[in-house]
């Protein structure tokens, strides 16, 4: 059941990247290879700028970030107490 709620986290970060990339690739097309490249790169660099606002220890997160990360400690007890009850 661990393993199910990895993926599951997985799917769901996979997810907000994939979101973040289409919406690179929609910017992308009907433009001039010119044009296009840059709004790739910055679309890029927005995406990784964000990131890099949460590359840090845990507390000195904003409590918003930190409240996603509890909701998946959250659900890795629930997993653990259902093995642990079986």
């Amino acid at each position: 059941m661990l393993a199910d709620l990895e993926h599951k986290q997985w799917e769901t970060w996979s997810k907000s990247i994939a979101e973040e990339l289409r919406q690179i690739r929609q910017d992308l097309v009907g433009r001039n290879l010119h044009m296009s490249l840059d709004s790739a790169r910055k679309g890029i660099d927005k995406m990784l700028d964000r990131w890099g606002e949460n590359w840090k220890p845990y507390e000195k997160l904003n409590e918003k970030t930190k409240e996603k990360d509890r909701e998946w400690a959250r659900k890795v007890i629930d997993v653990y107490d259902v093995y642990l009850q079986s």
